[in-house]
């Protein structure tokens, strides 16, 4: 990691990337459990709708900042 690449652009929008996408994954993720009738949600549907939220993610943010949607992750390779 250089410091000069805080300057950049690129930078900035992997950022972005990285927020939006850790944002929905936590969001969707967390609405696939509400309770919208009488019947709870199954494991199937919070499998699916978990599965397919990350590869949504991934298609989509991926080419920008590699699609890590863990702060943790992140964090990591920008501190290596």
């Amino acid at each position: 990691f250089v410091i000069s690449q805080l300057k950049t652009l690129a930078f900035y929008q992997a950022l972005f990337s990285e927020f939006i996408g850790t944002m929905l994954l936590v969001l969707i993720n967390a609405s696939a459990g509400l309770n919208f009738a009488s019947t709870p949600a199954s494991a199937l549907q919070g499998a699916l709708t978990s599965g397919f939220t990350v590869a949504t993610i991934i298609v989509g943010f991926g080419h920008t900042s590699g699609a890590h949607v863990n702060p943790a992750v992140t964090v990591t390779f920008l501190a290596a």
